[in-house]
Formats: C-alpha cells, sequence, structure tokens
C-alpha cells in the first residue's frame, strides 16, 4: 500500500510580503523622483528656448526696418547732402506722417519711472493710455491707433519711416503741376488713392499724398494726382523739385511702423507692430511677439551739444525726450525684457524678480533698472544697437 502526500500550497508570509512592498515603494518612489527631475528639466529648458526665441524674434523683426528707415529711392543721406520737403498737411504736428524724420521716439516718462520700475502686478501688465505719459506725447492718430492694444507702464515706443522698395519710375514730365505719369514694375507695391508716397531723385524728396489718378496695378503704366485735397491732405502746390523725369526719379508708397508693448491675447505682455501708409491711418497692428515684457530705447545722435561735424557717427547715446533734431539719429539701440510662460521655475527656487534687470547699462540718460514680477517665470535681457543704412557715409 502506498502512502499518498498532498502539497499544501501556501502564498507569502507577512515578512516576505512586507519585505516586497518597501521593495516596491522604493523602486516606485525612484521612477517618480527621475520623472519630477525629469520635468521641471524639460520646464525649465523649454522657458529659455521660449524667452530666447521671443528676444531673437523681437530684434529680428525690427532690424531690417530699422536698417531701412529713411529710404527714399537713390538719394542715401539724412543729413546735409539732399532736400526733403514733407508736403502733408500737418505733418509737423503729427509724427506719423512727418516722413523727414527717419526715427522719432516717446520716452516714457510718467508716474513710476525715475530710475527703477517695478511690476507689482503678478505680471498681469498695467494699462497706460494717457498720451502725456509719454515724452514727447502721444499724437492723437498713435493714441486712436493703439490704445485699443493697450499700450503698458514704463515701455518707449518708436516710429520708423521708410518707403517701400522697388518704387515707379516717373517717365513723363508735370502735365499741370499735380500730375505724374508712372511706370511701375511687377515688382512694384501697388499704390492707392489715398496713399501716403514719396517722390525721389537722387538729390530731392518729396512726400505727399496720392489723391486722385489711376496708380494702376503693376505692371504698367498710371498716373497719380498731389494736389491740396485729401485726408491728411497736402499742404501747398507742388514744389516741382523734379523737373526732369529719368530713371532715378521715382515715386513709391511709403510706411511708417510703430513698436510698442501692450497686453497681448492671453492678457499677458506683447510687442505689437502698428503700420501707417494711407490717409485714413492705421493699416493694420500685429502682436508680433507675445512675451516681451518691457522696451527701452535709446537714439544714436551725431551733432549731439553743438558738434559743427556731421560724420555720420553716434557723438551720444541718448532718450527721446533728449533728442532736440531726429534728422541727426543714425542708429537705434533697443533693449528688451522678455519673459516666459508661467510655472518654469521650480517652488523651491528663488523668484526671479529678486535681482533687478539693469537696461542699457549704468551711466546712459535711460539707465533703468526693472524688476519683474516675483513669479515662477523666466526673465531674460537682450539689447542690440541698429545702424540706419540710408545715412551711413
Amino acid at each position: 500500500m502506498h502512502m499518498r502526500y498532498i502539497r499544501v500550497q501556501r502564498g507569502f508570509s507577512l515578512v516576505e510580503l512586507m519585505v516586497a512592498l518597501l521593495l516596491g515603494v522604493v523602486l516606485t518612489s525612484g521612477v517618480i523622483s527621475v520623472f519630477i527631475t525629469s520635468k521641471s528639466s524639460y520646464s525649465l529648458n523649454n522657458a529659455v528656448g521660449q524667452v530666447q526665441e521671443a528676444g531673437r524674434y523681437a530684434l529680428s523683426t525690427m532690424e531690417p526696418i530699422i536698417s531701412m528707415a529713411g529710404y527714399s529711392g537713390c538719394t542715401s543721406s539724412v543729413l546735409g547732402k539732399k532736400t526733403y520737403v514733407n508736403n502733408l498737411s500737418g505733418a509737423t504736428s503729427e509724427p506719423v506722417y512727418n516722413f523727414v524724420d527717419p526715427v522719432f521716439g516717446f520716452e516714457f516718462t510718467g508716474t513710476g519711472v525715475g530710475g527703477t520700475a517695478k511690476d507689482t502686478t503678478s505680471g498681469v501688465p498695467v494699462v497706460d493710455t494717457t498720451a502725456s505719459d509719454w515724452t514727447p506725447n502721444i499724437s492723437s492718430a498713435m493714441q486712436t491707433a493703439i490704445n485699443p492694444y493697450s499700450p503698458v507702464k514704463y515701455s518707449d515706443m518708436f516710429l520708423v519711416h521708410e518707403e517701400l522698395g522697388n518704387p515707379a519710375v516717373m517717365i513723363s514730365p508735370y502735365d499741370d503741376g499735380t500730375t505724374i505719369s508712372l511706370y511701375a514694375s511687377t515688382t512694384t507695391p501697388p499704390m492707392t488713392v489715398g496713399d501716403i508716397a514719396v517722390a525721389s531723385s537722387c538729390q530731392n524728396i518729396e512726400a505727399f499724398q496720392i489723391t486722385g489718378g489711376t496708380p494702376g496695378t503693376p505692371p504698367g503704366n498710371g498716373t497719380v494726382l498731389h494736389d491740396t485735397s485729401g485726408n491728411p491732405g497736402n499742404g501747398t502746390a507742388w514744389t516741382k523739385l523734379f523737373n526732369n523725369t529719368g530713371s532715378s526719379d521715382t515715386v513709391g508708397r511709403a510706411q511708417t511702423y510703430l513698436f510698442f508693448v501692450g497686453k497681448g491675447i492671453d492678457g499677458g505682455y506683447s510687442l505689437y507692430e502698428a503700420s501707417f501708409g494711407t490717409g485714413t491711418g492705421l493699416l493694420a497692428v500685429q502682436e508680433i511677439v507675445p512675451g516681451v515684457e518691457n522696451m527701452q530705447v535709446l537714439y544714436g545722435v551725431d551733432q549731439f551739444n553743438g558738434d559743427p561735424t556731421p560724420d555720420n557717427v553716434p557723438d551720444a547715446y541718448v532718450t527721446a525726450d533728449q533728442v532736440t533734431d531726429w534728422t541727426g539719429v543714425v542708429a537705434v539701440r533697443v533693449a528688451l525684457v522678455a519673459r516666459s510662460d508661467d510655472g518654469a521655475i521650480d517652488k523651491s527656487m528663488t523668484p526671479s524678480a529678486a535681482t533687478g534687470i539693469q537696461m542699457l547699462g549704468v551711466g546712459f540718460s535711460d539707465a533703468m533698472t526693472y524688476y519683474p514680477a516675483a513669479d515662477r517665470r523666466i526673465h531674460r535681457y537682450f539689447v542690440e544697437t541698429m545702424s540706419i543704412r540710408n545715412t551711413l557715409p
């Protein structure tokens, strides 16, 4: 007779189960720790890339426009090498249409500057629509254009004037002192009645408004009229600076760009670009770079403090309220503070607002220290000096 042994199934003992649970907790903790560290590093690196991209893109957008400031056909110098007549009505009092000046700036001088500026609203922009908080004061045309886009405190603004490239060629003499016949190539920007335009030769320039005619669609012939009608209109009769037509005598559409920092669509800070090019004023306002929190601008001025020799080299970099002759500006220095999205900095780290950002260096007339809000964002400072190529010797 054989005896059968029945094997009794047994589970884990309590000790074995506790050891297994402990090992599981240790492994899970390690995985979670690696995940949190990786996520924090990713967020930080992503924020660094974000501010880097915002600052570089903002400056790269401004650079070609500033470089072409004052462009007007084959005339290349702003200081003393041409005759420039601005025939637009009220141009001396409305910087948007004063094409004699390649650039024109507005320095923020409102309450709260005085060497330092602090964002005390946790990164929510403080809107400022008071024209007198900038010097020179914001004009009525500019205020109407930008107030819906909420310009913010502490930040400067500036205008750039230029003629768009590849203007149409004058092909006939004047008929009655108000009409010009043109030929536009396939690359000539279209012109319409109401546009602000620039007529130029290698010696003379005149800004005016197209008040009639048939500018036409390139390529082909067309005519433009420049009488005293229109809005803003032409202030005086045509001065006839261009008595001889030729390949160097051209008419092209003019455009003014305005850069300012305003409140973005997402409720944060953004860099805006507004463009003016018609008698009715505004062409477009675009939010071009979200995350630009502050902009400070200096202007490199030739013949500063009585220097009698125009050499197209800046004698000083000054703020907009210190410029007495805008035709003498030969360079623009732009400083920006860009910020990342919130949550880039770990809660255990010191907020970025602990350190002020010294904008435009120590000793300059606009040496402002800007303190960002005490938030969990990364802030970075960018600065670039850009020459106005049309003022170079």
